[in-house]
Order: structure tokens, then C-alpha cells, then sequence
């Protein structure tokens, strides 16, 4: 639970930077990385959180009731 916390956050402050300073934008120490890029991974970084989450609940979203 609380690494999917974690990566939402992360998440969160990667698309605050990124909506405040362009997608295409890039730290001056980083400039192989764009915005972009940065928020990218962090989706990717959140769907694994994700997938592990459920899988230790033993939860399928396919097969979940509201």
C-alpha cells in the first residue's frame, strides 16, 4: 500500500513539473530526459505499484464488483 503511495506521488510532482514547465522541457542536469519522459516512467513506475498491489490482495480487476 504504501508504495503505491509513494509512486502516485511521484507521479503527481512529475506532472506538476511538467504541466509548470512544458513536457517538452527538461532539467538543465538531466537533458536527455524530457518532462515528458519523466511522467512516462512514473505511469509506468505506478502500474507495476499497482499490479503488485493487487496481486498481494489476490484482487483481478476484471473480475471486480463496485
Amino acid at each position: 500500500e504504501a508504495k503505491v503511495i509513494e509512486e502516485c506521488s511521484e507521479l503527481i510532482q512529475a506532472i506538476c513539473k511538467a504541466d509548470r514547465f512544458g513536457y517538452d522541457s527538461h532539467h538543465p542536469s538531466r537533458p536527455q530526459h524530457s518532462n515528458r519522459t519523466d511522467v512516462l516512467c512514473e505511469i509506468i513506475d505506478v502500474r507495476a505499484a499497482i499490479e503488485r498491489y493487487l496481486d498481494s490482495w489476490r484482487l483481478n480487476l476484471e473480475n471486480s464488483h463496485r
